[in-house]
């Protein structure tokens, strides 16, 4: 009798585990195509320039691992990734009326402005961990903003201290925010890429004098507020499928995914949290329904004595 209701713990104690398995997210996985020449670092890019976007139509929840501050804030955002041997290309475009940010330095992040985590050695961090955990020493945090009061755009690295390296412009036209960012292997203490490389970008948005949200792509850039189970980098493959930009460009600042619509429910289409993942339910059931077995045969088994 004894055995059979340690086994019936150690089954459904196994179970459970494997709900929380399942429902700990994986890194979501992208494709960086490779420059064959620089692209022109000037705060404007178009799709004769860049191409498609590595990940478009970021929002809460899509894809998965993308956390905002609030589920109810309409935030988006496109994402480029790109590389050659001798750098990392990240250019961002989000709908924004007005870029404001009066902070240097450090504080750069309490304003309009983008943060970047790039691990150069691969996806270190796993899902479900905390954010400095398992991320390589050559891991390197940034932020890059627009100062509102002479326009120019600046950076700061959190890992090491002062300015980073490379070439960074910001822009905001007829209400589009574009960021575009090189940054130099060398900067991250490697002689080159490895063949995946670990990602975050956070957008921290303000319509004030400080940040008042902010929506995250992976995490590893907005400490202490990530989600359990979408904690760690997200996986960029780095392909040997070349993209060469073109030398004139004839569409400026494209547009970006538009904002959620509206939905007949009001909820601006967000994805809101704390929904029951139909894995998690199905798994659930099971255990109840082994459970259910279990007592069954262990009542048999206490009759036939």
């Amino acid at each position: 009798m004894r055995r059979a209701m340690f086994l019936c713990f150690l089954i459904i104690a196994f179970l459970f585990m494997q709900i929380f398995a399942v429902n700990a997210l994986e890194p979501d996985t992208r494709e960086a195509l490779k420059f064959a020449k620089p692209p022109t670092i000037d705060g404007t890019i178009s799709a004769e320039e860049w191409g498609e976007p590595t990940v478009k139509g970021i929002k809460h929840g899509e894809p998965a691992n993308a956390i905002a501050k609030d589920s109810s804030q309409n935030v988006t955002f496109d994402v480029w990734v790109r590389w050659d041997d001798n750098n990392v290309y990240i250019a961002l475009q989000t709908p924004d009326e007005k870029l404001i940010n009066l902070n240097t330095g450090e504080l750069m992040w309490n304003g309009d402005a983008v943060q970047l985590e790039i691990d150069p050695l691969g996806n270190w961090q796993s899902q479900g961990k905390s954010d400095y955990a398992y991320v390589s020493e050559n891991a390197r945090e940034m932020v890059f903003s627009m100062n509102s009061n002479d326009h120019m755009a600046q950076a700061w690295c959190y890992t090491l201290g002062g300015e980073p390296e490379g070439q960074y412009a910001i822009s905001n036209v007829d209400g589009i925010s574009t960021y575009e960012i090189s940054v130099p292997w060398s900067f991250f203490g490697v002689d080159g890429p490895a063949e995946e490389i670990g990602f975050t970008i956070a957008l921290l948005t303000c319509s004030s004098y400080t940040y008042d949200g902010w929506l995250e792509y992976g995490s590893g850039c907005i400490m202490e507020k990530a989600e359990e189970d979408k904690s760690g980098n997200n996986k960029i493959v780095l392909s040997e499928t070349e993209f060469t930009p073109a030398d004139s460009y004839a569409t400026f600042n494209p547009t970006p995914s538009p904002t959620p619509e509206e939905t007949d429910d009001g909820s601006n289409g967000d994805t809101e949290k704390g929904g029951l993942d139909p894995v998690v339910i199905i798994i659930v059931a099971a255990v109840i329904v082994v459970a259910v077995v279990v007592v069954v045969i262990i009542v048999r088994m206490k009759k036939k004595k």
